[in-house]
């Protein structure tokens, strides 16, 4: 039997030939490859979207300057004219007529005892009227709009109550 020479370029179990590729892994290293740079590239972008929020937001100041009501009034608004419903939209009114310094919060919202109020006015459920008066100012009613009685249970401390009478149109909802 002849001995045959083995040569450099013969190959071996387990090892290849230089400058061979094994194809099946070529492909898989492209989309690996692929991956890593779409996953360097979000891990940047969001880095940078956080160091951008974090700038804006210490370039704010940290609380905003607010002005406090100095008057604050509990009030009650009471239907007078017996229209249905116009104590409700006259309350809501309320809130955009009303301007600093007062803040008026609404407690209720009912019937009056007569429903052939032809004006509205102001009851005053506190002696001092200059609250009321204030507010009578800035929704347009006079001083001589406004009487004193004191309610016997007064469980939710309405400072004033508005009867609405027949003029609310005229009066509360007229464009601003």
């Amino acid at each position: 039997m002849a001995r045959t020479k083995r040569t450099s370029r013969s190959r071996l179990p387990g090892s290849r030939l230089p400058g061979s590729r094994l194809p099946h892994r070529k492909g898989r290293s492209r989309i690996t490859s692929r991956f890593l740079e779409l996953g360097i590239v979000a891990s940047f972008s969001l880095a940078l979207v956080y160091t951008v929020s974090f700038a804006v937001k210490a370039a704010r100041p940290v609380s905003r300057e607010r002005q406090v009501p100095q008057i604050s009034l509990r009030m009650q608004v009471l239907n007078g004219c017996g229209e249905k419903g116009c104590a409700g939209l006259v309350a809501e009114r309320l809130e955009r007529l009303v301007r600093f310094p007062l803040e008026v919060s609404i407690v209720d919202v009912d019937n009056f005892t007569v429903f052939d109020v032809e004006k509205s006015f102001f009851i005053s459920r506190v002696p001092e009227l200059n609250e009321a008066r204030t507010l009578a100012d800035q929704i347009g009613l006079s001083a001589a709009d406004i009487v004193f009685a004191p309610l016997e249970d007064n469980y939710r401390s309405i400072h004033v109550t508005l009867v609405v009478g027949k003029d609310y149109k005229a009066r509360f909802l007229r464009e601003l």
